[in-house]
């Protein structure tokens, strides 16, 4: 399969990018490999003394009055890409999941393997391509195993735009360059979606009771135990997810709103602190 499409046009268009990293081999390689399909690069090395969100704020107001095609943030794994389009919007983890199954749909893919944390309003936006689901465990193995396990034609070009930064940036250049438009034209189809992730701290001991004790309490309801207890409403849903590394609950919630997200993190969160009090107090 052939990743990048359009050589010619990025070669005529020359667009000029500005990429910013923690690690400076990681920004050399970058450099080497885009300037070598043509297109312009400058750098930002503020994130390799101090990588936070001022210093990416900073970058944002570069790519904004420079006259960039697009920011491109890799992190020091070089798995990791979050771009900056040029208004300044930031496309963080979550709106790049959704960005690049955009990318992937529109380039014709019929099967899209996604994290089970990732917002519902991508199946929606799936089915207007006719584009069937997978939904992976939330955990980076998992979903790169189900990627490289699927015999599609689309699996090359979707392990890139998931684990592999550099080349990601450089699909993504050309598929926007081959489509005549620009990365902001892309933003604007992500539609607008509430999620919501915070994680409250609970003994290894107590984790397998309280799992036990909500799927008993919640049976009849719709519950789905793929990975985790997730309990869904009409008015969201909300996934209760035990930590692999530390002794936490990391629950994750969606609303149809803002308040409705809150709504449903709250109202879990007092549920199983209840249950971990209960159990305190009968030790």
């Amino acid at each position: 399969m052939k990743i990048i499409k359009n050589l010619n046009g990025i070669k005529n268009i020359n667009p000029k990018i500005l990429i910013a990293s923690p690690s400076n081999s990681t920004i050399n390689i970058a450099n080497y490999f885009l300037e070598s399909l043509g297109c312009k690069i400058v750098n930002d090395y503020s994130l390799i003394s101090k990588n936070s969100e001022q210093n990416i704020n900073e970058i944002k107001k570069r790519v904004m009055g420079g006259s960039y095609f697009m920011g491109v943030i890799i992190e020091e794994n070089g798995e990791n890409l979050m771009l900056i389009d040029k208004s300044g919007r930031l496309i963080d983890k979550d709106k790049y999941l959704f960005l690049s199954s955009i990318v992937l749909l529109r380039s014709g893919i019929k099967k899209l393997i996604i994290p089970y944390t990732a917002t519902s309003l991508i199946d929606k936006y799936a089915s207007r391509y006719d584009a069937r689901v997978i939904r992976t465990k939330s955990n980076t193995s998992d979903l790169m195993n189900e990627i490289l396990n699927s015999n599609e034609n689309s699996t090359p070009l979707q392990y890139i735009l998931c684990f592999d930064a550099i080349l990601a940036a450089a699909k993504i250049i050309d598929f926007l360059i081959e489509e005549s438009i620009n990365l902001s034209n892309i933003v604007d189809e992500i539609p607008a979606y509430y999620l919501k992730k915070h994680t409250l701290n609970c003994s290894y001991e107590n984790m397998g009771n309280i799992i036990r004790q909500i799927v008993e309490a919640k049976k009849g309801d719709n519950i789905e135990l793929f990975e985790g207890i997730k309990l869904n409403s009409e008015k969201g849903w909300a996934l209760i997810l035990p930590d692999n590394e530390k002794p936490v609950f990391n629950i994750y919630s969606e609303g149809n709103t803002q308040e409705f997200a809150d709504e449903i993190s709250s109202n879990i969160t007092e549920e199983i602190s209840k249950l971990m009090k209960n159990i305190e107090n009968k030790k």
